[in-house]
């Protein structure tokens, strides 16, 4: 990261959740592997995908910095959570465990603020209208779902 644009909080939040989706464990453990990593467009080569889950976090939002009552300057920033894995069958069991992982993480999320320089405070998932899409999975075989993960992040100035 050598450019001005790395600086930007989003991008610095989306490199933070991908290092403790990446790094840390619920208590018990995550349920099912995956690999996570930042990226701009979720778009893996769905044809291509084994059974590994992945997970990108995309930078999504970021509203403008205003000031809270201490005078620090704060921002909701956004990060999409997009969840995708090839399923072999069309079982409920197989289903049911993605959905549940996808659960895991919002949860996960929720309770586990990402570590940087800035100060995070999680402020709200906020799913997409559907569980999962229906049209990858009939045509492709591919569970995926997506979510957004509001965070706070104030810092000094």
């Amino acid at each position: 990261m050598c450019s001005a644009a790395a600086d930007h909080p989003a991008i610095t939040l989306a490199d933070a959740v991908v290092a403790l989706l990446n790094d840390e464990h619920p208590v018990g453990g995550w349920s099912q592997s995956f690999t996570a990593e930042r990226r701009y467009l979720p778009q893996l080569d769905l044809t291509k995908l084994g059974p590994e889950i992945y997970i990108s976090c995309l930078p999504a939002s970021a509203a403008p910095d205003g000031r809270d009552t201490r005078g620090q300057f704060v921002r909701e920033i956004g990060i999409k959570i997009v969840v995708q894995r090839k399923v072999t069958t069309d079982s409920n069991d197989e289903l049911d465990a993605m959905v549940a992982f996808v659960d895991q993480v919002q949860t996960f999320l929720q309770i586990t603020p990402p570590t940087t320089d800035l100060l995070v405070q999680f402020v709200r998932i906020e799913p997409d209208s559907q569980l999962y899409y229906s049209g990858d999975l009939r045509e492709k075989s591919v569970f995926g779902s997506d979510f957004t993960a509001t965070f706070q992040v104030r810092r000094a100035r």
